[in-house]
């Protein structure tokens, strides 16, 4: 046999060497350098990291690992050493956990809801259109929300001292910030829930340094954001 040059692998076709390893008896090496073309070295470093490859899969769709997800993975690799007495107990993952230094997390949505290829497009493309403006005349806007009540959640302690919190506080405000290439800012523009909230009652919201709405979830609706733009600039 010809010796193969590494090349690069996307994980779709290393998810194919490991799928058609795992549905023809656990081939061999050597078959699976023939039947993919690729270099003997390469497919033993992929088989090697199956456990891995396969975790990529599971966080490329985005969908979440849980503990008993883990367990029936180890089982189905379990059977395929044939080790067909081992459990994958509850005992088994925490020392699992462990020894990987493996913690469960909270999950970021908005993160992983990001089209990476609508974006690398839109990147190409964005140069060509703000080609045709002055830099003063090019703005970007983003909203935030602003939870104004909110302490901290951590605190300096003795080791041995137990520390426990209030209720998290949801009050908050929406910001709307807007600027131009060049660093000129507008007004922010400040969503809260009420049109005139007690704290205002001696104030004069005109003027404010920023621009006041209101509605009763303090979110960003089509009309604020609709009355806003007819206003810029």
């Amino acid at each position: 046999m010809t010796t193969l040059k590494r090349k690069r692998l996307s994980l779709r076709e290393k998810i194919d060497i490991l799928d058609y390893r795992k549905n023809n008896g656990n081939v061999g090496i050597r078959v699976l350098a023939e039947k993919f073309q690729v270099g003997k070295t390469q497919i033993a470093d992929i088989v090697s990291n199956t456990e891995e490859i396969y975790k990529a899969k599971t966080r490329e769709k985005n969908l979440p690992v849980s503990g008993p997800t883990i367990q029936e993975k180890a089982k189905q690799l379990a059977e395929v050493h044939g080790l067909n007495d081992f459990k994958a107990s509850n005992g088994w993952l925490e020392k699992f956990r462990k020894r990987h230094n493996i913690s469960f997390k909270s999950i970021c949505g908005e993160a992983s809801s990001v089209d990476r290829i609508a974006v690398d497009d839109w990147k190409k493309k964005l140069p060509n259109i703000i080609d045709k403006y002055e830099k003063r005349d090019i703005f970007n806007a983003d909203e935030t929300e602003l939870f104004f009540r909110v302490l901290p959640n951590k605190t300096m302690a003795f080791k041995n001292e137990t520390c426990n919190g209030g209720k998290v506080s949801k009050e908050r405000l929406t910001v709307l910030l807007c600027c131009n290439i060049i660093g000129e800012f507008e007004r922010p523009l400040i969503i809260g829930k009420a049109k005139r909230p007690r704290a205002f009652k001696k104030l004069d919201v005109n003027k404010f340094p920023v621009d006041w709405c209101w509605n009763k979830k303090a979110w960003m609706t089509t009309q604020i954001m609709t009355d806003w733009l007819m206003k810029f600039r």
